[in-house]
């Protein structure tokens, strides 16, 4: 709800993977609440978690390197504190 000129605007809290598709190494770029840290998780088709990473505040920019990764479709979910954000990874080798 805005009532005024000076509300403060809530944390744009998402984030980029490129390339995307990948052979298993992307680099991440993402904007964390300030002075939070965050933790980034990569889960399979069926859910299950297969990478973890936490990421230091202020910090925004990762590169991943997953050389043993299958080809397929991964969830890439980043959060911190009680916000969570995530978007697909396509990752073919040929």
């Amino acid at each position: 709800m805005i009532t005024g000129i000076n509300d403060v605007k809530q944390h744009d809290f998402k984030f980029s993977i490129s390339p995307n598709p990948s052979n298993g190494n992307f680099k991440i770029v993402y904007l964390l609440p300030q002075t939070k840290s965050g933790t980034l998780q990569l889960f399979d088709i069926t859910g299950k978690q297969i990478y973890k990473q936490n990421l230091p505040p202020w910090s925004t920019m990762q590169y991943i390197s997953l050389p043993k990764i299958a080809n397929g479709v991964y969830q890439c979910v980043i959060s911190s504190g009680n916000e969570r954000v995530h978007k697909k990874l396509v990752v073919f080798k040929e």
